[in-house]
């Protein structure tokens, strides 16, 4: 209603004054105007995209890391060295990488405007990257000063010692609280992307390590871990994306899991290496670690530029998000192989039909609850507008003002 009265007021005429109504003249695009528009807006969105991620990150540590990666790459297509210096150059690499994520994550340990919670998280973080920096030079040291080939080493316990620390850093992150209901949904929806990830793990890696060991030993038990530290990762890259936290580290944190997602591809294809072949240092599987480490060190610098005011920022309550695909997608991914290894060892008999039209089913009934939260989720944001705003004079309500503000003013006396 007060909208209305203001609109009224806006184009009543004045005393002797005449209205004149403009009538907007709209240009005819032209041939040239048509086909210059899908490139100028892709140009803009892509200048968009890099003006804010050089704010978020800033503009040197793009610059650092774009040059180290364009150096690796180049070192990894011509081989400079020849193939007896690969180890040492290999290994090396890995030193000012690794070396720039330890100093940017104890950097942000170290900003007292930051949450205790979130600097202690920040911590332990640049101790894992410092044990993993450890296992490279005791892979140096192995490779080129002692010249042992030996597996398992006290390489492999820097590196196992990583994965136990980044995921306590990872659980320490605050987060705000759930009710019930939520958390035993976040608690379904991870368990069902941990198990479909750790199917794929266990049909890759873990599951042929297993069929060809004649008994179990310590190297099959190092040979294990790894796995289990991969899984490890996953569900702390899980607890991030769904618990949530503070605004002021969400760049980060997605920066540091898309970091932690290309870590455990590394290990993935150095488990499967180190199964059905050998492993030197300086091979191709390097380069997913590099790129890894380097988007951990872009996420610590996010991290250091971000604004700490938002640490004490709340979080306004709202409608139900959008469901996530992230348990379809590992539904699907494991009903995937599991299709792959059916139809290549098992005959289209009653069994292969019971296990296809198994499949199918598990396929329909999850699109059909998809569709079914999607709906829900429309409903929830309709309802929530509707409370939120008096449909008879257009104002917002008492209780969504107090909410929006986080003030007593409103209550009554």
């Amino acid at each position: 209603f007060s909208r209305w009265l203001i609109e009224q007021d806006s184009v009543r005429p004045r005393r002797g004054e005449r209205v004149r109504q403009l009538t907007p003249v709209r240009a005819t695009p032209t041939a040239v105007d048509s086909a210059t528009r899908p490139s100028s807006t892709l140009a803009r969105r892509l200048k968009n995209a890099v003006r804010q991620a050089a704010d978020q990150v800033g503009v040197s540590t793009l610059i650092a890391a774009t040059v180290m990666l364009a150096a690796y790459a180049l070192w990894q297509e011509f081989r400079w060295g020849g193939r007896q210096h690969q180890a040492l150059i290999g290994d090396l690499a890995f030193v000012p990488v690794n070396g720039a994520a330890v100093v940017y994550a104890l950097r942000v340990s170290w900003r007292q405007a930051l949450g205790r919670a979130t600097r202690r998280a920040w911590r332990l973080l640049g101790v894992a990257l410092c044990f993993f920096m450890l296992g490279d030079l005791l892979q140096l040291l192995y490779e080129t000063v002692l010249h042992v080939r030996a597996y398992p080493t006290w390489t492999d316990a820097a590196y196992l010692s990583f994965y136990v620390v980044a995921l306590a850093g990872l659980l320490s992150f605050p987060s705000r609280r759930r009710t019930r209901s939520e958390r035993l949904r976040i608690l379904l929806d991870t368990g069902t992307v941990f198990v479909g990830g750790a199917t794929i793990i266990w049909y890759v890696v873990l599951g042929p390590a297993v069929a060809g060991a004649g008994r179990f030993g310590l190297t099959d038990l190092v040979t294990f871990a790894y796995p289990v530290g991969d899984m490890l990762l996953l569900f702390g890259v899980l607890s991030i994306l769904w618990r949530g936290t503070s605004r002021s580290s969400v760049a980060s944190l997605r920066i540091f899991a898309t970091g932690l997602l290309v870590f455990i591809a590394a290990d993935i294809t150095y488990d499967y290496i180190t199964v059905h072949s050998t492993y030197l240092g300086g091979d191709r599987v390097d380069s997913l670690w590099i790129l890894a480490l380097t988007i951990l060190f872009v996420a610590a610098s996010c991290q250091l530029r971000a604004n700490p005011l938002e640490e004490l920022a709340k979080r306004q309550s709202g409608p139900a998000t959008r469901p996530s695909a992230l348990p379809y997608v590992a539904v699907a991914g494991s009903y995937g192989l599991l299709m792959e290894v059916g139809l290549r060892n098992v005959n289209f008999n009653p069994l292969g039909g019971l296990l296809l039209g198994a499949v199918m089913l598990t396929i329909l009934v999850s699109l059909r609850q998809f569709a079914a939260l999607w709906d829900n989720n429309r409903l929830a944001i309709r309802y929530h507008a509707l409370a939120s705003i008096d449909g008879l004079t257009g104002l917002w309500q008492r209780w969504c003002l107090r909410t929006r503000n986080g003030s007593t003013s409103l209550s009554p006396r």
